[in-house]
């Protein structure tokens, strides 16, 4: 199935669904897969991924529109492109940053709200630098539910 298909059948699943959780879940999957469009895939990486789309649709239908079944789905197709597809999140340099900045006033004597903006800055510079130099997914799971 491609990406395209995939989309149209999200799309008519949502209009189907009720539950406020459910459709969340599938506007991430639309987002997620409006991501994937544009990241420039091979033609073989495109092959790996019409299939794990086809698995993960025709589960869907299988099991109607239960928001567990739709969460299992989108996580495992998250973890597919990371593993197979070498994506990487986006923004995970920030957190590393905020730390290392909270670690500046202990070694250099400086304020914890200075090197917590000093890190910040740096992870923020970090992300930046790598979301435009990689292939990145900025759909995440976080605050589905």
């Amino acid at each position: 199935m491609s990406i395209e298909e995939a989309v149209q059948k999200i799309t008519s699943y949502r209009e189907i669904s009720t539950d406020s959780k459910s459709l969340k879940l599938l506007n991430k999957w639309n987002e997620l897969l409006l991501e994937i469009q544009a990241l420039g895939l091979t033609n073989s990486e495109l092959r790996f991924l019409n299939d794990k789309l086809d698995v993960q649709i025709k589960r869907k239908e299988i099991t109607s529109q239960d928001r567990k079944v739709i969460k299992e789905s989108l996580k495992s197709t998250l973890s597919f492109l990371k593993n197979r597809l070498r994506t990487k999140d986006s923004f995970r340099y920030m957190p590393l940053g905020t730390f290392a900045g909270l670690l500046l006033p202990l070694l250099f004597g400086i304020s914890i709200i200075f090197g917590l903006i000093i890190g910040m800055g740096i992870g923020f510079f970090l992300d930046g630098h790598f979301n435009n130099e990689q292939r990145n997914i900025k759909t995440n799971l976080h605050n589905t539910w």
